[in-house]
């Protein structure tokens, strides 16, 4: 067992500190009803990364705070008998959400007179169960959900209080002028809603495009195509030889570029498993090599990473690295003036976005009379709408079909004010959508038009100018992926959350990772087709929902460059010094709108009277 567990955390990179940790941990997990370690740690890391520590040994005064934590969360939830039968609530988790197959109770089943079982049926979207056709076997003594029961949502303390603010610095340079060259590039642009003005700046796949057709090829054709854009980006950009291949044998400093992997294909990456591999094509073969990162003063690396490495290679089998390049982020988007801009807004939200006692979608509506009152000009929602995890759904027990579901949850949103817009992002916990990733924009042709004037269908991943600022958002929890994979040393501490989403910006590419998580769904060749997985410019707000904390945070947009102390890197002089101040770009994670029975949080962004994104709030609904 002693074992068990510290594979368990090994595999989550913690070490356990010592053999009473091992035991204490077993404990945590036997006490607890959690008897799979692998459950275990990853709740450790996420309750880990929340708390901010910046070790990765995990200490028995930790584990007490851990046990400490589960017993909390475990006390909120409630148990109430009516009527012979029992309902379960989930736990209200304030630091974190929990995946619901993992806290949502299975319903116990009651017997009918003759001793076989019969499962509770629960009620459909709406508030009152449907009612059994004439054929049906189906007893008065069914219980039904009352309509006039108040839920735990509706009894939510706090709502409408800010869980945090912040105050964003005036962005430097010209580029919200007017004059300057909207259609500056090679970056895609189409109107998507001409009444509001919002463009899309991104690609997506057509509602047509064939996915699950994924070849070895095409995952190393993208794979190739970042390493690439990066070469020409160095050699055009800032005249940097970065053609050097990585097996190259080298007494003196050169330049190459490769993605990071893991020596390890279970391990985590630490600074003795880093290796790059070079590209396949141009003669390159796909070669790897070791990379010895022990000279450089700081490193953030994970698996998938493109990086450019200034170093020598004497063997032809191990780079020993005095400067990395981490990334480059894209130019700002140009974006005018919005007229009008005065007091103007933009709220963010993302699924699910309904309780997990019911499908009657009251979290949104609870969004819809706060943007009544907030009159904000446009409102992003990021899925999923309807969540293949939502127990109701996952075990069968609704008598609508998915797309009806997603209907009800559309119609929600004809209350919103007028001139105030839906921008709809999918998601790959949608079950009535494709779940695939990067996905089409969802299908709404046949809704009733007042429904379909409220809504502007996005992709996923999206970027999309509109209400005078370039909001760039996934629904994919990317922060989570990439936080359970980095490998950061530095001198000094750093915020978590701001490191980790500029990595987005640094490789521009909305998933960086590889190999994707399993749940990510990542179609190489459609990410190919279209860029659809690929920035085209660096936004005002990057909107990156996620299972963890809610935040606010500006992100630097500069070059990501690690050296060696005294070392003269060609990064700091050809690169970070003629690329001049970088800007900064808001990171927003909205939170859930829904967790578990109680609400969760949203995010409002407001504009200044320039046009200039001024303050972010994240909100409980």
């Amino acid at each position: 067992m002693a074992s068990a567990v510290s594979r368990a955390f090994e595999a989550q990179g913690m070490s356990l500190k010592d053999e009473t940790c091992v035991k204490i941990a077993a404990k945590v997990g036997a006490g607890l009803g959690i008897g799979d370690f692998t459950e275990l740690a990853e709740e450790y890391e996420v309750f880990h990364i929340n708390r901010g520590e910046s070790t990765n040994v995990v200490t028995a005064e930790l584990l007490e705070a851990f046990r400490d934590h589960l017993i909390r969360q475990r006390s909120q939830a409630s148990t109430k008998k009516k009527n012979g039968w029992h309902s379960y609530s989930t736990y209200d988790l304030n630091d974190v959400s929990v995946s619901l197959d993992r806290s949502f109770s299975k319903v116990e089943t009651r017997k009918k007179n003759g001793g076989a079982a019969q499962r509770v049926e629960f009620a459909k979207p709406g508030a009152v169960a449907a009612s059994p056709s004439s054929g049906s076997k189906r007893t008065s003594e069914v219980p039904e959900v009352q309509p006039n029961k108040k839920s735990a949502f509706s009894q939510r303390q706090r709502s409408g209080t800010d869980f945090a603010t912040l105050a964003v610095k005036p962005a430097g340079g010209s580029t919200r002028q007017a004059e300057a060259a909207l259609d500056r590039a090679a970056g895609y642009s189409k109107v998507i809603d001409e009444e509001s003005g919002v463009r899309s700046l991104l690609r997506g796949p057509g509602t047509g495009s064939r996915f699950m057709y994924d070849t070895v090829e095409q995952k190393q054709r993208l794979a190739d195509e970042r390493i690439r854009r990066l070469v020409d980006l160095l050699e055009s950009k800032f005249g940097v030889d970065a053609s050097s291949p990585v097996y190259g044998i080298a007494n003196e400093p050169v330049v190459c570029c490769g993605r990071v992997l893991c020596d390890s294909s279970e391990g985590r990456l630490n600074e003795q498993s880093v290796l790059l591999e070079g590209p396949s094509s141009d003669g390159g073969q796909g070669m790897r090599v070791r990379l010895d990162t022990t000279k450089l003063g700081s490193v953030n690396l994970f698996p998938g990473q493109v990086v450019a490495v200034e170093g020598i290679n004497p063997s032809g089998h191990c780079i020993t690295a005095f400067g990395i390049l981490t990334g480059v982020p894209q130019p700002r988007e140009a974006q005018p003036a919005a007229s009008g801009a005065r007091g103007k807004r933009v709220a963010v939200a993302a699924g699910p976005f309904s309780t997990s006692e019911d499908l009657s979608m009251e979290p949104l509506g609870a969004l819809v009379e706060a943007c009544v009152r907030e009159r904000p000009d446009l409102v992003y929602l990021c899925g999923p709408f309807v969540d293949k995890d939502h127990p109701l759904v996952k075990e069968g027990k609704v008598d609508l079909e998915h797309e009806e579901i997603f209907e009800l949850c559309c119609d929600k949103l004809k209350g919103l004010p007028e001139g105030t817009k839906a921008v709809l992002v999918p998601s790959v916990r949608d079950v009535h959508h494709d779940a695939c990733f990067p996905q089409s924009a969802f299908r709404v042709r046949g809704m009733p038009g007042d429904v379909r004037e409220k809504l502007v269908c996005a992709p996923n991943p999206a970027v999309i100018s509109g209400a005078g600022l370039t909001v760039a958002a996934t629904s994919h929890d990317v922060l989570r992926h990439l936080s359970g994979s980095e490998l950061f040393r530095a001198a000094r501490q750093t915020d978590r959350m701001s490191r980790i989403a500029s990595h987005v910006l640094l490789q521009r590419t909305f998933y960086p990772l590889h190999p994707p998580v399993r749940g990510a769904c990542l179609d190489h060749g459609l990410a190919l087709e279209k860029d659809a997985i690929f920035l085209p410019s660096t936004p005002d707000v990057l909107v990156l929902p996620s299972d963890l904390n809610p935040f606010a945070r500006e992100v630097e947009t500069s070059p990501g460059v690690h050296v060696r102390e005294g070392h003269r890197s060609v990064f700091l002089t050809e690169i970070l010094e003629k690329s001049g101040a970088g800007g900064r770009c808001v990171c927003v994670n909205p939170g859930r709108l829904a967790k578990g029975t109680a609400g969760g949080t949203y995010c409002v962004l407001e504009l200044g009277e320039g046009g200039g994104l001024e303050k972010a709030t994240i909100r409980r609904i």
